[in-house]
């Protein structure tokens, strides 16, 4: 099948594509490649032109040409510089040695055509929804415990899920939101409770321990500032509810006494 899709300038002699879309009752095309005597720019060149009563009578067949084409440019990125086959391995062992870079072309086609990523991804996972669940299942397990291990070092890893999870919480009840994680990560370096003194145990809340670090309001109607808000142990933050510290003092004091008495 011939690659040359639509008739070009008869300046250039190069390899291109039909765009097939219609607009106007034209056709737009687009040059990518040409030979040393004709484009030598660094990217395409654009034009417009009518279509042929051939292509007007039978549309399926261009559009059909237009896909040959693209899998034959899929063909070529394929190939290394002498034209060989490059096979998925040797594509595996790029990426891993180029991941900076890899990354920053993936984030760069996202954001000039986020639409298009989104259906893709859409697509992919009601087609492969079985498949992502397996390997959830069989990962999680594994990424919970490796997560256990790195929260009791890593205080910016625990900083950032204490903040989301309390940024939820203000999106559902629609209160003011603006701590951010360094606030905390600091809070957590220091590694004591800011009202009680008492030291952080970096464990997760549901093994039992009441001094875990948790998220304290001094007023819980201004939501999460970082003026309004307090690192502090889960007992504290627990005992003082939505009341006032000076509730969770009278509370102590009265059982001070009674365990004095």
């Amino acid at each position: 099948m011939s690659l040359s899709i639509c008739d070009t300038p008869p300046v250039y002699d190069v390899m291109h594509r039909w765009e097939p879309l219609h607009r106007n009752g034209r056709i737009y095309c687009m040059i990518l490649r040409g030979s040393k005597e004709s484009h030598k720019g660094p990217g395409p060149i654009r034009y417009k032109r009518d279509p042929t009563p051939e292509e007007a009578a039978d549309p399926s067949g261009v559009i059909e040409k237009h896909h040959a084409w693209m899998r034959w440019i899929q063909s070529e990125r394929d190939k290394d510089r002498r034209g060989r086959p490059v096979s998925k391995a040797k594509k595996r062992i790029y990426a891993h040695k180029n991941r900076a870079r890899v990354r920053e072309l993936e984030r760069a086609k996202r954001k000039a055509n986020p639409e298009r990523h989104r259906a893709y991804n859409n697509t992919y996972r009601v087609k492969n929804l079985e498949r992502i669940r397996a390997w959830a299942r069989r990962n999680y397990a594994k990424g919970k415990a490796s997560q256990r291990e790195r929260i009791k070092t890593d205080f910016v890893l625990k900083a950032k899920i204490l903040v989301s999870a309390a940024q939820q919480k203000a999106r559902k009840a629609g209160i003011p939101f603006s701590l951010t994680y360094q606030r905390v990560a600091k809070a957590f370096a220091v590694g004591v409770c800011e009202v009680t003194g008492l030291p952080f145990v970096f464990e997760p809340r549901q093994n039992g321990s009441p001094w875990v670090p948790s998220l304290d309001r001094t007023v819980p109607a201004l939501g999460y500032t970082d003026e309004n808000v307090k690192v502090v142990v889960w007992a504290y933050n627990a005992a003082k509810g939505v009341w006032t510290h000076g509730h969770v003092i009278t509370l102590a004091r009265a059982l001070v006494a009674s365990e004095s008495s």
